[in-house]
Order: C-alpha cells, then structure tokens, then sequence
C-alpha cells in the first residue's frame, strides 16, 4: 500500500470517527487502562483497517487498551475481549516531536466519555515520563521533552483545545511525515468542505 493510500485512509477515518468523538466529554463509565497484550494489538489493527486507516503505525510498546473498569478481567481468561472499549497511542515521530494518534472507541460505547478519558490518560502517561518528583517537567538525559501533535478535523479542535492543544500555523515546523499527512488530507478536505488541522501541545517547560 503506497504512502499515498495511507495518508488518505488516514485523513477518511478522521473524518468519520471525530464527530462522534467530538461530543465526548464527560466519561460515563468507570474506565481501567492498561498497556495492550499481543492479542489486543492485533485486534486494533483489525479494527483500524476496517475504518481505512493504516494499521502499521499500531505497535504494543505505544498501545493503551480501555476497559470497563467495574468488570475488568486480566489477559488469559478467556473473556477479556467482552470489556474491550478502545485505545490510543502516542508515538515517537522524532526526538522532539510525539503523535497523538490511532485513536477508537468501539461504536456502542461512543458519546459516553471514553475518547476524552484515553485521551488525558495518555498525556498523563506521556508527561509522568518527564516530571520530577516535584510534579516539574524536567529533561531526560538532557533533552528536552517532545512535543505532543495531531492531525484532526476543524470541527473537532474545541475537544482537544481542552487537553492543552492549539493550532499549528505553520506546517513547516512540523516533522516531515506529518506534514505528507497533512497535505494529502488537505486535498480530501476541499471537496468534503472540512478543513484538516495540524494541533500540538508544548511540553510544560514552554508554557
């Protein structure tokens, strides 16, 4: 598959998935992560391509599984897959870059909160690796801490606005393979009339 199709799958399933994910604020359920088995990461891999989007970017170092936290099993009995919500990853682009990204949330569960909660979850991750013991965001072996960025739909940025992320004005300060992103869906985004924005979040040493 060319890099082509795969920045346009990537651009439909934002397109498809974010207003249902925009209305999620406020979780409803009780939600338990936790970092996703060799089963589990197979599973969202079936599930990103049936919403065309690339599911070679999915690895289980970066993978965070939901589930229901009031009837949470653990890997190996059998049944795990029935508490199955959605996931998430942040994954290094370059040193100083990460992407929020491959976000899903099984259908039935939508509108209920659970986007918005493995989102926080996962800049709550990503910024435990770089805090001190003061709550400080402090360098790891003297660099400086990435920056969290997305690709998103206009329509949707009020959500993430919430979590500390504000529009890219300039694309050219984004890494090479978010910028291919970002004009391959531009193109999409004319004819469909939903403009694709490039948002980031700074480390908390640059706010």
């Amino acid at each position: 598959m060319s890099h082509h199709f795969l920045a346009y799958y990537h651009f439909f399933f934002l397109l498809s998935f974010s207003y249902s994910f925009l209305l999620c604020c406020v979780c409803s359920l009780d939600v338990v992560f936790c970092k996703a088995t060799p089963k589990e990461v197979a599973l969202a891999r079936q599930l990103i391509l049936k919403e065309k989007m690339n599911p070679l970017s999915i690895t289980q170092a970066h993978l965070l599984i939901a589930k229901r936290g009031e009837e949470h099993v653990e890997p190996g009995n059998g049944n795990e897959d029935n508490f199955f919500l959605g996931f998430g990853q942040i994954r290094p682009l370059t040193d100083h870059f990460s992407e929020l990204a491959s976000l899903y949330v099984l259908p039935q569960f939508r509108r209920q909160g659970i986007g918005m909660a493995i989102i926080q979850e996962l800049l709550a991750r990503h910024d435990g690796k770089y805090q001190s013991s003061h709550g400080d965001a402090v360098a790891i072996e003297n660099t400086t801490p990435p920056r969290v960025c997305l690709l998103t739909i206009r329509p949707t940025m009020p959500l993430y606005e919430k979590c500390g992320f504000t529009e890219v004005e300039d694309i050219s300060t984004m890494p090479a393979v978010l910028q291919f992103e970002y004009q391959a869906g531009s193109v999409i985004s004319k004819i469909l009339s939903n403009k694709i924005v490039c948002m980031e979040r700074k480390p908390r040493t640059e706010i």
